[in-house]
């Protein structure tokens, strides 16, 4: 059939479950950099408004800065934990209440298929701009920024050993 791949031309195998944790966390993991900027920044406006304060005697620099080094922070926390909330509850809707399963199969594509509804997508290895290699996950990240995650425990077909070289020398991402 035509969108259908040959199981015997998958070289590797991996099942991922979008759980409320794993959302929780492959978020974090995108977004860290923008949360330490949140954080980073009230404390540099700070720091001018001090030397505004010393230099010219003025203060509304110095209180904006206090302002935002009390706010940014729990600001970008909520955030998070708003856009982890949505994202899952996403998740939930396209699946009828239950969780994403995603068996993820690279063969001359990497093809995804939801477990639950059957939904196939197929992606070329050219589309993959980023690898992040963490822990216990793989993520591949599309130019679009679409996050395609491995989790390195739950290979079927192949192993992790293997799936990294592969996957480096498809995409050319070293």
């Amino acid at each position: 059939m035509g969108n259908e791949e040959n199981t015997n031309d998958v070289l590797f195998e991996s099942e991922f479950i979008h759980t409320k944790n794993a959302v929780k966390r492959y978020l974090g993991i995108m977004f860290k950099p923008i949360f330490i900027g949140y954080i980073i920044l009230p404390f540099f406006a700070i720091a001018m408004g001090t030397v505004l304060f010393i230099c010219y005697d003025d203060v509304i620099l110095l209180a904006m800065g206090i302002i935002l080094a009390i706010c940014f922070p729990p600001l970008a926390f909520l955030l998070y934990q708003k856009n982890c909330k949505i994202i899952y509850a996403r998740f939930l809707e396209q699946n009828h209440g239950r969780e994403v399963i995603d068996i993820l199969q690279f063969s001359n594509v990497i093809l995804i298929t939801n477990k639950l509804t059957g939904n196939k997508f197929a992606y070329s290895y050219s589309c993959i701009k980023r690898i992040i290699d963490k822990k216990d996950i793989i993520i591949l990240l599309t130019a679009a920024k679409l996050m395609i995650i491995v989790d390195k425990t739950k290979f079927t077909v192949g192993n992790l050993n293997e799936f990294i070289p592969f996957i480096k020398s498809k995409t050319g991402i070293r």
